[in-house]
């Protein structure tokens, strides 16, 4: 099993998951993030939550009344605003699109993490609301 990122939309306590693995934005997250940082919007890394990692590897132990690392997240784990979430996807997508940076040394890894990041803001669109908070969680 390899380790890749899974979408989470948060509106209040409900969290709601898109367990669609996304292996190449985990791949390619120092990348994604120096491109983010040229284009001034949020890093990639500052919307990656590490809380089902941390206890899969048991850094960190989940509480006794919680049932899944789901429920440490929601309470603990690092969340963005939606439409902040959704603006540094957008504008990564177009960089993308636009300008067409080779990603990957043997071969361009760019046509796979345009289509995580097509599926990621649907999501992303699909579930904002006001006051929604967004992230990306490493998951092994």
């Amino acid at each position: 099993m390899s380790t890749v990122l899974w979408a989470h939309h948060l509106a209040g306590q409900a969290c709601l998951s898109d367990e669609t693995d996304l292996p190449a934005l985990y791949r390619d997250l120092d990348r994604l993030d120096r491109i983010c940082v040229s284009l001034a919007v949020t890093p990639l890394s500052e919307m990656v939550d590490h809380t089902d990692a941390q206890v899969n590897m048991d850094a960190l132990d989940l509480p006794a009344e919680m049932p899944s690392t789901t429920e440490l997240m929601v309470r603990d784990g690092r969340w963005i605003g939606s439409d902040a979430a959704i603006d540094t996807l957008e504008r990564l997508h177009r960089h993308l699109t636009e300008a067409a940076p080779r990603i990957g040394m043997m071969r361009d890894r760019r046509p796979q993490i345009l289509a995580e990041l097509e599926g990621s803001l649907r999501f992303a669109r699909t579930h904002r609301a006001g006051g929604t908070k967004f992230n990306f969680t490493v998951v092994m």
